[in-house]
């Protein structure tokens, strides 16, 4: 398909181009490349929003779908700006009479104007692939020489154990199951800890975190997707070995993004302070 393309791009050039253009073609020098503003702007908005995307999403389900935006928006903005915006500058730089019409920017600027006009799409393809190549390493060697940390941290014990359900005949049917396993290989629990969790997805507004799933509305704000997991006070003291003291109304937070400033917590239509 894209040799038929080029093809009949061929062939339109041909019907559009003058016999004594085609004859003189050889004898005419060089047109200058023209400063193109609206597609050197246009480059700079694309490789300025693919970046802020980039640096500014923290949501990990948000970034799976923003990735690819923002990775078209760095190439294209990478493209337009070797290509229009590489001009633009060169042609500012050579209207600044009192920087241009000097021995060592002269000559150098008004060649970079037509070499730019020759090689900015190499040069943006050079740009592109090293960042890709930059961008896979440094991908590569974080996975490799975290993982150990990553493993420690989501899995802190060697096991893990979760009843399907939780009532109390779970709860001791599962022990019952891991101590008679335990018994069959000769070995004794070491390290444990048991504890109850209360995890659930939600939408979180500020300080308010909403549980509605029957609201269509909710299902668009794939940004502020949070999950809330709750342990109880007695649980937390025995996990960290800690002697903390809460009121009824009040609730530790631990965030693993960014620090949960608000001094409440809204949720189930219940109001906690944050101690």
């Amino acid at each position: 398909g894209i040799f038929v393309l080029i093809f009949l791009n061929s062939i339109r050039q041909i019907h559009l181009a003058k016999p004594i253009e085609l004859l003189q073609g050889s004898s005419v020098g060089e047109k200058e490349p023209k400063a193109k503003w609206f597609i050197a702007l246009l480059g700079f908005i694309c490789l300025g929003t693919g970046y802020y995307i980039a640096v500014t999403t923290t949501n990990p389900i948000a970034a799976l779908m923003l990735f690819f935006v923002a990775v078209i928006l760095v190439i294209i903005g990478t493209y337009l700006v070797f290509t229009a915006g590489s001009i633009v500058l060169l042609k500012a730089m050579r209207k600044n009479k009192n920087y241009y019409y000097k021995t060592k920017n002269f000559i150098s600027i008004s060649g970079m104007i037509y070499r730019m006009k020759q090689n900015a799409v190499g040069l943006a393809n050079i740009c592109v692939l090293s960042t890709m190549v930059l961008v896979m390493l440094s991908s590569t060697f974080s996975l490799w020489f975290g993982m150990n940390d990553i493993v420690d941290n989501y899995y802190p014990r060697e096991f893990q154990f979760t009843p399907s359900e939780y009532s109390d005949k779970d709860i001791k049917n599962l022990k019952a199951w891991i101590n008679n396993t335990l018994d069959d290989f000769d070995q004794k629990p070491t390290d444990t800890i048991e504890y109850t969790t209360l995890n659930f997805a939600c939408i979180g507004k500020g300080d308010t975190f909403i549980v509605d799933k029957a609201n269509s509305t909710y299902s668009n704000m794939v940004n502020d997707i949070s999950t809330l997991s709750f342990v109880t006070l007695d649980d937390y003291n025995k996990i960290y070995h800690s002697n903390v003291k809460l009121n009824d109304d009040e609730v530790l937070i631990c965030s693993s993004r960014e620090k949960y400033t608000s001094p409440q917590l809204k949720v189930f239509n219940y109001t906690f302070k944050v101690k």
